[in-house]
């Protein structure tokens, strides 16, 4: 009877421990990838979230003239919840939010939205 009362008890508590996992909580959007943006008609920012907590920013932009300009800066960052942070030496640090939508929003600016393009990150690296 012990036997029985014991194992009844592990089989009702097993899956409240398991699905309370804190690696579950807030990790519905999966960052590594390419992130993207078109700023405007002619300009294109490009977030790129790789392994081991590296990134590059990419920024291109067309001219009347037909003069095309890009650039890349590396970064590193962290995510704590919801929030995604960029750090490097270059620029200030930038705050991302992770919407309901699935999209990093700057949090300095509601009007950048980044939408992930693609979980392919290795061509850029």
């Amino acid at each position: 009877m012990k036997k029985l009362l014991f194992t009844l008890s592990c089989v009702i508590t097993l899956p409240f421990l398991i699905s309370c996992s804190k690696d579950d909580i807030n990790q519905d959007v999966d960052l590594l990838g390419v992130w993207e943006t078109n700023q405007n008609s002619t300009g294109i920012y490009t977030l790129v979230f790789g392994n081991d907590n590296t990134g590059l920013r990419i920024t291109k932009s067309e001219f009347d003239s037909g003069e095309i300009v890009s650039n890349a800066i590396p970064f590193n960052w962290k995510v704590n919840d919801k929030e995604v942070m960029l750090l490097d030496d270059e620029i200030a640090q930038n705050i991302y939010i992770i919407n309901d939508k699935g999209e990093l929003v700057l949090s300095s600016s509601k009007d950048l939205r980044l939408e992930k393009i693609s979980n392919h990150y290795s061509k850029y690296y």
